[in-house]
């Protein structure tokens, strides 16, 4: 699942990351989506097609925090 949540990535990324979609297309919360892309990414980089991955990986640990400190508020 890792490549499909990759994709779904670079595909929202560029527009804010389409938080409202993840948990009914992959079944986990944001924080959780956006954490384990972080650990995929630096596992294996090639993963990332179409935006740079270290961008990517910056992205993702910015959104797990931005997404846990909004939902204990």
């Amino acid at each position: 699942m890792s490549r499909e949540m990759v994709q779904f990535l670079e595909q929202w990324a560029p527009f804010g990351g389409g938080d409202d979609e993840i948990f009914t297309t992959f079944g986990v919360d944001p924080t959780v989506f956006y954490s384990r892309l972080a650990h995929s990414l630096r596992a294996d980089p090639t993963m990332a097609v179409t935006l740079d991955v270290d961008k990517l990986i910056a992205y993702c640990i910015r959104k797990a925090g931005t997404s846990r400190d909004s939902q204990g508020r």
